[in-house]
């Protein structure tokens, strides 16, 4: 179930309105049940557990090597190229947890096992209205926006609500901005991470999937490059020079963006975004 924001603005509160996630047989439902029967879900006290690598400073997290006896339940379906995994991470939480808004370089699906969560997805273009300091909003209730403190959440557009239950999944497309709150007396899902570029074009140090591209990287440093020299500049020559420089880059941009609209479109299809049929086989 989604719901555009431009249809309903009120759509940035989060609402507890889901029923107990139903349990049932398996791994993954005794599991997850386990884990919250002794936390009430009126408890102040909030527990959030994200599955990492054996050494987190080397190794990405594998569900199926760290968790192996969980990992026998499920069934990941042959979606992106086994080439291009990344990770799967196993996440778990009490009642209440909120994941700050943020984005990812990966593509991801989101596979809901023990209870429900509510997922805020926001298109890329949106960075300029969301506050984003790296890959994180600095907007963290989202249950009552401070419009006073972050007005420019107002201009926000294409905002959509999912409401995942058990046995769902949720495709999450690389640079999607996302906020997820966890809903039920226990909550666990899986990520799976994979690449959307070229092995080439990603940080071979990015173990979370959410390092910028080296080219992303170096042309922020250029651009920080160029501003100092500009500044180097008394007004107004420091102020045309900048104009200039940015009709530079922006034309050059469009020519770019002309020539490839066409074979990126064709790349996006094969090579990042799954099928319906492959999303359905998850269930």
């Amino acid at each position: 179930a989604w719901r555009d924001s431009a249809e309903e603005p009120d759509i940035l509160g989060f609402n507890n309105d889901i029923p107990e996630t139903p349990r049932s047989g398996g791994r993954l439902q005794s599991f997850g049940s386990d884990l919250s029967c002794e936390m009430p879900s009126t408890t102040k006290e909030h527990l959030y557990f994200r599955a990492i690598g054996a050494n987190p400073r080397k190794e990405r997290a594998n569900f199926a090597r760290n968790f192996p006896e969980l990992a026998k339940d499920i069934n990941i379906p042959p979606i992106f190229d086994s080439e291009a995994f990344h990770s799967s991470v196993l996440r778990v939480g009490t009642p209440g947890i909120h994941l700050w808004c943020h984005f990812d370089v990966m593509a991801n699906v989101l596979m809901q096992f023990v209870g429900h969560k509510r997922v805020l997805l926001f298109p890329p273009s949106q960075d300029e209205n969301l506050y984003i300091t790296k890959s994180s909003s600095e907007v963290m209730n989202w249950d009552e926006v401070d419009y006073e403190r972050f007005p420019k959440l107002r201009n926000v557009t294409g905002a959509m609500e999912v409401i995942l239950s058990p046995n769902e999944a949720l495709y999450i497309p690389p640079l999607w901005f996302h906020a997820v709150q966890g809903i039920g007396a226990g909550n666990m899902s899986v990520n799976v991470f994979w690449r959307s570029l070229d092995k080439a074009d990603c940080d071979p140090k990015d173990l979370y999937g959410n390092k910028d591209p080296p080219a992303a990287a170096q042309a922020s440093m250029l651009a920080a490059q160029i501003t100092a020299q500009l500044a180097r500049l008394p007004e107004p020559h420091c102020s045309f020079y900048r104009r200039r420089v940015l009709r530079d880059i922006q034309a050059e941009l469009e020519v770019h963006q002309q020539a490839t609209r066409a074979s990126s479109s064709t790349w996006w299809t094969q090579r990042a975004a799954p099928s319906y049929d492959d999303l359905q086989s998850l269930g």
